[in-house]
């Protein structure tokens, strides 16, 4: 299985989350995508890469949040100084959406974080710690 990297994007304290709906499972993630090492892709590069085609957002100023493993690969998590635009859906996952399977880009408040279903766990947990920190 691919290497992961995902974006931390925050704007006017909410969070930018992929909201997904796999039939009657639902969830949210960072948004993301998988590391193409087969073009010698760092996943900081997969970072700028993905965030523009999952939702047309210039992004700057990465910084690695964290690294670790998750169901047999390795994900990274950046944290993003800088945004540009609005953010739409758009990509992959757009053009792979379907009733059973949805893609909805979503600011969620940073509040709130703490009360949904973000996925995988453990990056929810470091996202809430920085929070208490005054980090978020």
């Amino acid at each position: 299985m691919k290497d992961r990297s995902a974006v931390i994007i925050v704007r006017d304290e909410k969070l930018l989350l992929l909201h997904r709906t796999k039939g009657n499972n639902k969830y949210y993630s960072i948004p993301g995508g998988r590391v193409e090492a087969h073009k010698d892709e760092t996943p900081e590069q997969t970072a700028i890469r993905e965030i523009r085609e999952e939702t047309t957002l210039c992004i700057s100023g990465l910084h690695e949040l964290c690294r670790f493993e998750n169901q047999d690969r390795m994900e990274f998590y950046f944290i993003a100084e800088k945004a540009t635009g609005d953010a739409v859906m758009s990509g992959p996952e757009l053009a792979k959406a379907t009733t059973q399977n949805r893609y909805k880009l979503e600011w969620v408040p940073l509040p709130k974080v703490r009360k949904i279903k973000l996925l995988p766990e453990k990056i929810k947990e470091i996202i809430t710690d920085m929070m208490d920190d005054g980090k978020g």
